[in-house]
């Protein structure tokens, strides 16, 4: 047998291995042809979204099948399905649609889909895998719901009253002069507790937003506009330290991230820069690709976190020990919700230490 017929026996052999694992296997996977018709569906992808025609196309999946948006609110577009994205060439990964077809209950489906090309490199159609899950669906939403409730009951019944006895107390106070010894002493004693009630509650709620920083919704960003608003809203608190604040990324640089949340994750990096870096320093807010990932960076001129304490302030309420800087008045949530964020886009929060730069804070983004 020649090295090219031993080849060719071996391509014949993996072609029925995997139209075995279509025709009889669990594995809900289906195949696409160059021309968008679908030719292999698994019995497992049968079962899981549903029968329809062999060869139909895969733009009329959605009509066919019943394929919905994640929420549920609009029938997908045709162009926005993981099969048809990925014959156009695009790998998708982690899609969540839902399948809701009448009178049964409703699917959420999480695809991720590739290109297949010939020998010599052409486009020859694409493949995807499908994954149920519906379980963790029910307990996102169940999450969502219980952290709802929890974030209303601290704001209505527990900020509003507090509001008003801190509020009183503190009037009371402008006349404290004017009254006995024996009841400015408890007045005084109203005022620290409420205070720290106060910051209890906003530890809670903060809690409550880190929690939600776990869950990523994507769109498409421009990241220069990012680094922007978080470098504005904080140039009043930089100027009051003498810290100028600089910017490092190029204006056409655009990921698929969530803009909310990732503001919120740069800010909070900017707030320890500012916060525990040098006054009358630079800190240049920054963002590049590399290796396939989005790379936020803040860098200030400091010494930064020491490598042993690193993990440790990535745990929500731990709090900087450097000497000469008090953190008593820090909640310990910057960079657990940064961390979270990361985490959120399957990417992760770094720390670098470079004695001619400084310290550098890198958020990496897939």
């Amino acid at each position: 047998m020649t090295p090219r017929d031993a080849d060719s026996a071996a391509t014949e052999d993996a072609a029925m291995l995997f139209r075995a694992l279509v025709d009889h296997g669990n594995l809900p996977v289906g195949v696409a042809d160059a021309t968008g018709r679908l030719t292999m569906r698994s019995r497992g992808l049968r079962e899981l979204a549903g029968v329809c025609p062999h060869g139909a196309a895969i733009s009329d999946l959605p009509r066919l099948l019943d394929l919905y948006n994640a929420e549920g609110t609009a029938l997908l577009d045709p162009a926005d399905l993981p099969l048809v994205r990925a014959t156009r060439g695009e790998a998708v990964r982690d899609v969540v649609i839902s399948a809701r077809r009448p009178g049964e209950p409703v699917r959420y489906l999480r695809c991720d889909a590739v290109p297949l090309t010939a020998t010599k490199g052409h486009p020859s159609g694409a493949i995807v895998l499908v994954a149920d899950v519906t379980r963790e669906a029910a307990a996102v939403s169940r999450q969502d719901t219980i952290r709802s409730l929890l974030l209303d009951t601290v704001n209505h019944e527990l900020r509003t009253p507090l509001s008003v006895v801190l509020a009183n107390a503190e009037l009371i106070t402008d006349v404290a002069g004017d009254l006995p010894d024996h009841v400015r002493r408890p007045l005084s004693a109203i005022v620290r507790a409420s205070g720290r009630l106060r910051d209890t509650i906003q530890q809670v709620s903060r809690l409550v937003d880190l929690e939600a920083a776990s869950h990523a919704v994507r769109s498409d960003t421009k990241v220069r506009d990012i680094l922007v608003a978080v470098a504005e809203r904080h140039r009043e608190r930089a100027r009051a330290r003498n810290v100028t604040l600089e910017l490092d990324c190029d204006s056409a640089l655009d990921w698929s991230i969530d803009a909310a949340q990732a503001r919120r994750a740069v800010a909070a990096l900017l707030d320890n820069a500012i916060l525990h870096g040098p006054s009358d320093s630079k800190i240049t807010l920054g963002a590049d690709v590399i290796d396939d990932l989005l790379r936020l960076r803040v860098t200030d001129g400091g010494d930064g976190i020491p490598p042993h304490e690193e993990e440790r302030l990535t745990k929500p309420f731990e709090r900087g020990r450097a000497p000469g800087h008090d953190s008593r008045h820090t909640l310990g949530l910057g960079l657990p919700l940064a961390q979270a964020v990361a985490t959120s886009h399957q990417g992760a929060l770094s720390f670098r230490h470079e004695p001619s730069r400084g310290f550098t804070a890198c958020l990496l983004l897939a």
